[in-house]
């Protein structure tokens, strides 16, 4: 998929991207969360001033103060309950967000155009849904765990530090900003592997669920060691990827041990220098190293926080090039409904090219197809069949020339109005798992597909020839057909993709092939079927077997994406060009026979 550079690359940026989209729509659970961690790192601050009491007054020989104690255990129910409270608002926010990214990161992969989807494998589109939106949220959950909840207790810490002793403070501190330079370094090199590994895993889970979908041919053909190999190809170079993430995250802790160790030698050899000259107290060196060794924690956890926020802003990235890249076909504002008299469909100079291909698909095709009349489009494969067929609901838009209904540029009606008159069967019926019913009454142009009736269901079943089989089925019409109707047979998928389109009764029907995975005696049937139903209705067909569009008003013949033949069955075999050639290989066992 192009990558296109639209998304600052810095993290404010992104996060600041995040909060205008999603982040301020949940604004009184995040003060309400802000809320407890400013609490519970207040009060973490408390356990050096607490220490250093009891530790002079235990020096001075006082041991009666126990009210201290009671203080101290009053410090730890406040900072549990406040941390309790902020993890489960923690939940509730981050899920809450990365909900709504997967939603509107679903709803633009539905929305956008087709020729968008052919840059990348539906896996790779999964995985942006999946595991991107996953690592942003675990992200968000680091920034506000260690960069504000650990912020907030490293100030109190230092706060409590600077009671006790500034001067031994400011020396202490004083080491700390050695650590920024390498630690920036480091989270640079992981943002960057974040991203080649991320890109990775998307193709990756693409190669491993193409060769799973292909099993039966990959056992037919015995590629099991050729996918085995390049699925150990796949997998070791991710683990490159992931061991060379380990090896820079592996530096930051000890790198900040090493730092932390200096600071409480110089800690300690200064406390007992002044110590001895009579100028801090046990209590004072007590509540100081309290301090340290709690600040300790969050400071490694700051250290580790930049592998986890590049990988979020490498995924965000990826999030942020599907959500910004802009729809193609669209409809134009304040666009007026198609309007349907006749039905006539007319390409005018139709000309289309690939973005990926050197060639046009379609070059400068002019045709009309009159209102109720039959078009059969042929020609060898990549001749342009599919291309300008689907021209027709807009799934692509001509990059040169218009298409029209009914006199009207489709691009300039809504796109809801002109799909609502397009009923579409195709070669591979395309069923979704759930019941029989459901699967036909989605077919249905006006209202909601759970709002249509039983009758009117079963009607278009027994239209398509579908009706029997399905009351074989064990619950019948509300038997659940499983992923793609993997539980029917080639023939049953295809009959329910046909009672669809009868269900949806639309004045333009388009038909790739569909009586194909038929049997003999079936196909008889929906042929008879498709006949009643294109009566009165604008019919364009693409045809592999010439047998099924001998009767056809009109045949179409493409070579090369132009139009090379137009005319009947009998006035293309009299003309002897591109079409009787196909005709006659299709024919030339019966023709041999006849003679």
């Amino acid at each position: 998929m192009e990558v296109r550079n639209t998304t600052d690359h810095k993290a404010s940026a992104l996060f600041h991207r995040i909060w205008l989209k999603w982040g301020h729509r949940h604004g009184g659970l995040i003060a309400l969360n802000f809320a407890f961690i400013t609490v519970y790192s207040a009060v973490n601050g408390l356990y050096a001033p607490i220490i250093k009491y009891i530790v002079d007054q235990a020096s001075v020989g006082v041991t009666d103060n126990y009210w201290i104690l009671v203080v101290a255990l009053v410090v730890t129910v406040v900072k549990a309950s406040a941390l309790l409270v902020h993890k489960r608002l923690n939940v509730r926010l981050f899920t809450g967000i990365s909900l709504e990214m997967q939603r509107e990161l679903y709803a633009k992969m539905i929305a956008a155009d087709v020729a968008w989807h052919g840059r990348e494998p539906p896996a790779a589109l999964a995985q942006r849904i999946m595991a991107d939106v996953g690592e942003v949220r675990g992200a968000l959950e680091r920034f506000v765990n260690n960069a504000i909840r650990d912020v907030l207790m490293i100030i109190a810490v230092v706060a409590s530090m600077l009671y006790i002793d500034w001067q031994l403070s400011l020396i202490a501190l004083a080491v700390f900003p050695i650590a920024i330079w390498p630690i920036a370094k480091i989270g640079q090199s992981l943002r960057q592997i974040g991203r080649q590994t991320q890109a990775s895993i998307g193709g990756v889970s693409a190669r491993l669920i193409e060769g799973l979908a292909s099993i039966k041919v990959a056992k037919t053909y015995q590629l099991e060691d050729r996918l085995n190999a390049r699925s150990r190809d796949d997998l070791e170079m991710l683990r490159g990827l992931q061991i060379r993430a380990g090896d820079r995250q592996a530096l930051i802790d000890p790198m900040m041990e090493v730092l932390g160790g200096i600071v409480i030698v110089g800690v300690l050899f200064y406390v007992g220098w002044r110590l001895e000259a009579g100028q801090n107290t046990l209590g004072d060196f007590a509540g100081f190293i309290t301090a340290l060794l709690l600040a300790g924690q969050p400071l490694r956890a700051l250290g580790n926080l930049a592998g986890h926020i590049q990988r979020g802003l490498a995924a965000s990235q990826r999030v942020f090039h599907v959500l910004d890249e802009p729809a193609r076909v669209v409809s134009e504002a304040r666009a007026p409904r198609l309007a349907i008299s006749r039905g006539d469909v007319t390409f005018e100079d139709a000309t289309f090219a690939y973005e990926t291909e050197p060639h046009p698909a379609l070059s400068h095709v002019s045709l009309v197809v009159p209102g109720g009349s039959r078009l059969a489009l042929v020609g060898r494969s990549g001749a342009g069949k599919t291309t300008l067929f689907n021209l027709i609901p807009r799934l692509f838009d001509p990059t040169d020339g218009r298409v029209l209904v009914d006199h009207q540029d489709i691009s300039k009606v809504t796109l809801d109005s002109l799909r609502a008159h397009i009923a579409l069967v195709t070669q591979d019926a395309i069923l979704f798992n759930d019941t029989v019913r459901a699967n036909i009454a989605i077919g249905a142009r006006d209202g909601r597909a759970e709002d249509i009736p039983f009758d009117a269901v079963q009607q278009a079943a027994k239209s398509a020839a579908a009706h029997e089989f399905i009351e074989a089925l064990p619950q019948g019409y509300d038997t659940v057909i499983g992923v793609g109707g993997d539980r029917l047979s080639g023939g049953q998928r295809q009959r329910l993709s046909i009672a669809r389109a009868f269900l949806r009764d639309a004045p333009i029907l388009l038909l790739d092939e569909a009586t194909s995975a038929l049997d003999a005696e079936a196909e008889a049937q929906i042929r008879e079927a498709l006949e009643r139903l294109s009566v009165g209705r604008t019919t364009i067909v693409i045809a592999h077997r010439l047998s099924t569009i001998m009767d056809a008003d009109q045949i179409a013949v493409l070579d090369h994406g132009r139009l090379v033949e137009l005319g009947d069955h009998a006035a293309l075999l009299e003309r002897d060009g591109i079409y009787a050639s196909l005709f006659r290989l299709q024919f030339q066992d019966v023709l041999e026979t006849s003679a």
